[in-house]
């Protein structure tokens, strides 16, 4: 006798298979964009770690905090905007005192 039973997967094995494809794609694609936030945030704190560092050192060996303003020091007007950190980075990498503070990585 012969049986009539093909071998193969059914139509809905095969949706079944691609839906449980499609659910792990989307939770790998946003466990991805978690790690990335994730890292961005850490090298941004890591960055306000080293310029808090290079104020206190700075602090030490000046008695007093980098200026606020570039035009004080400098005579550098800003672009108008963040005047505070653009100064406070300016005058922490500049070598004009012998040492410098804060470097860009």
């Amino acid at each position: 006798m012969r049986s009539n039973h093909q071998a193969g997967f059914t139509l809905v094995e095969l949706l079944v298979v691609i839906a449980i494809l499609g659910v792990l794609a989307g939770l790998g694609t946003r466990m991805l964009g978690y790690a990335t936030k994730r890292s961005a945030i850490g090298v941004a704190e890591h960055e306000i770690q080293r310029l808090v560092l290079g104020v206190e050192s700075y602090q030490i060996d000046y008695g007093d905090y980098p200026p606020t303003s570039m035009e004080e020091e400098y005579d550098i007007s800003g672009n108008g905007l963040d005047l505070g950190i653009e100064s406070l980075v300016a005058h922490l990498a500049s070598r004009a005192r012998g040492r410098t503070y804060f470097e860009f990585s």
